[in-house]
């Protein structure tokens, strides 16, 4: 166990030298003093590179606006196919209801049909598909009026 104690803190130490020796080599360590005046050349270079970090920004605002403009066409164009959609859906909907009910009227009315016809109640159910419960239901009624 003490091994384990001995051998961390020497692991320890020699990263910690390897860290200071880094920073002293890179002047990270280095001893407050006056800075050196600028030269003009670098003061001008500085001066330049602000500039075009000035025009740069200008061109990033104008097109950050374009974006919110197409942003906004988009979101309106986003609500208006989604209302398409929804009266799409909608009509869809009404269209098979009006076709499954035309196609339920057009079985029973065959079935009543067929029924005057003297057609057996069997030969009924096979014939459209309808339940023998609705088909005996139809023939009672036909026979009642």
């Amino acid at each position: 166990m003490e091994l384990w104690v001995i051998v961390l803190s020497a692991v320890d130490l020699a990263l910690m030298g390897g860290i200071l020796y880094i920073m002293a080599s890179k002047k990270i360590l280095r001893r407050p003093g006056p800075d050196p005046a600028p030269s003009i050349d670098h003061i001008k270079a500085l001066e330049s590179e602000i500039s075009g970090i000035r025009r740069l920004s200008a061109e990033l605002e104008r097109k950050k606006a374009m974006f919110e403009r197409h942003e906004d066409t988009m979101g309106e164009r986003t609500r208006r196919l989604d209302a398409a959609v929804k009266q799409a859906e909608d009509s869809a909907k009404k269209l098979e209801a009006r076709y499954l009910s035309e196609k339920n009227e057009d079985m029973y009315g065959r079935a009543v049909k067929m029924l005057k016809a003297g057609t057996p109640a069997d030969e009924v159910v096979r014939n459209l598909g309808l339940l023998s419960g609705e088909v005996d239901l139809m023939s009672s009624l036909n026979n009642y009026r």
